[in-house]
């Protein structure tokens, strides 16, 4: 779904800062959080804000893969697809 949508980068915010913040002024779309994330207290209540805003997330297996799909060389901890 990334590499079909990469296309459009508008689309996408990648770091973890920046999709908090969206997602508290009120952006809606899909949360992609990457499953290799240590410590995991740095995105723990991510899910719990996603699902207070009725957003769907989607946890992918690493953040150098969630990086790659995006066309980036560092890995990426959060990315917020909107539309």
């Amino acid at each position: 779904m990334v590499k079909k949508a990469i296309k459009y980068k508008t689309y996408f915010i990648c770091g973890l800062r920046d999709v908090q913040t969206r997602i508290r002024k009120g952006e809606t779309g899909i949360v992609l959080i990457a499953g290799d994330i240590t410590p995991i207290d740095i995105m723990c209540h991510l899910p719990g804000v996603c699902e207070d805003k009725n957003i769907s997330y989607v946890f992918v297996p690493s953040r150098s893969d969630l990086g790659a799909s995006l066309g980036v060389k560092r890995g990426c901890l959060t990315v917020l697809n909107f539309f």
